[in-house]
């Protein structure tokens, strides 16, 4: 699967079927006659291509299965280290849910959402990269995944699901960016190894056991000027480190 480019040296060359199936980090093949051709994601396989060249897109996608708008629906690859191909627009409902081997994935720029328990359930996934054009975040996507430690994702992120990272054990640190207006219930919820969150001054509700037992939770970021704007729910804090401090971060004093 590290193939990344092909060179053919003799028309005579067999190929069978399937030769290519899941070499999903491929991106080049040279033909016979010296031309090239660049493999760049799903909008491949309508391109008029060399019979060699149309097989390689094919089966190298052949675990990538998508609907009419490009939304991935299934992934039927098993891999550890998943690179999802350019083109594909979002990651469907519960795709990778349970997934055993999955460790980490790469997204490409042109996904924009992640869909409700679309990571959920998948113990062994360490690090989401290249996430940074991520607007939304569905629902428990990445719930009970207790091996996340890294997820580059918060770039353009504009609304975060309810119980979206909850039991995310290995998570230590979250960066919020400016346009999210709520945490909302439990979306952090038993991530109890997050030590640092900084909050944008969009922020205006904090659920209910939003950090619930973040237990080495300590600190908090959030503008001067934020915390009298913001309706923070019941137990939202609970069993963290700072949840005796609340009081001092709702004086309006800045950060916490």
């Amino acid at each position: 699967m590290e193939i990344e480019r092909i060179r053919f040296l003799s028309e005579r060359t067999r190929v069978g079927e399937y030769a290519f199936r899941n070499c999903i980090y491929l991106k080049e093949i040279i033909l016979p006659d010296n031309s090239s051709v660049r493999i760049r994601g799903i909008e491949d396989r309508d391109k008029a291509l060399p019979a060699l060249a149309m097989q390689a897109v094919m089966d190298s996608m052949n675990c990538f299965k998508t609907d009419e708008n490009n939304v991935l629906v299934e992934c039927t690859g098993n891999i550890a280290r998943l690179r999802i191909p350019e083109g594909i627009t979002a990651l469907g409902e519960g795709v990778f849910r349970d997934g055993n081997l999955l460790t980490e994935v790469t997204f490409p720029p042109s996904a924009v959402s992640v869909g409700k328990d679309a990571f959920s359930g998948c113990k062994w996934l360490k690090a989401v990269w290249q996430a940074q054009n991520v607007e939304e975040i569905g629902d428990r996507a990445f719930f009970n995944c207790g091996a996340l430690e890294r997820i580059e994702c918060w770039g353009k992120l504009r609304r975060l699901g309810t119980r979206a990272f909850e039991n995310c054990t290995s998570l230590q640190e979250i960066l919020v960016p400016e346009g999210v207006e709520e945490i909302p219930e439990k979306a952090f919820y038993r991530c109890h190894s997050l030590k640092r969150v900084t909050l944008p001054s969009s922020i205006r509700r904090i659920g209910r056991e939003a950090f619930a037992f973040c237990r080495e939770l300590s600190m908090i970021h959030i503008p001067e000027n934020t915390m009298e704007n913001i309706v923070i729910e019941d137990r939202a804090f609970t069993g963290c480190a700072i949840e005796g401090g609340c009081a001092a971060c709702q004086s309006g004093e800045g950060y916490r």
